[in-house]
């Protein structure tokens, strides 16, 4: 039974993973913008957000999901599928 337990525990998201899962529509349109190369002035003005807005979806990102800079949060974005 334990061994059972080990395999299905194995299939199971990890943390980081199962916080992606929960991103809200504002943090995808921001990460599309990002993905396009748009930077934080354009990014706002084509989401129709305030620059500071979007600086806060962006660090609220890569705070919750322990990622270095807007590249590796657009990267994992694309491995996980968002992009």
């Amino acid at each position: 039974m334990l061994e059972a337990f080990s395999r299905l525990r194995a299939r199971l998201p990890g943390p980081v993973e199962q916080r992606l899962t929960e991103l809200s529509d504002r943090e995808v349109d921001v990460l599309r913008c990002l993905a396009s190369g748009l930077d934080t002035a354009e990014t706002a003005q084509k989401v129709g957000y305030s620059e500071h807005t979007v600086k806060n979806v962006v660090h609220g990102l890569q705070t919750r999901l322990q990622l270095k800079n807007q590249a590796h949060l657009v990267a994992f974005a694309y491995q996980h599928g968002y992009l």
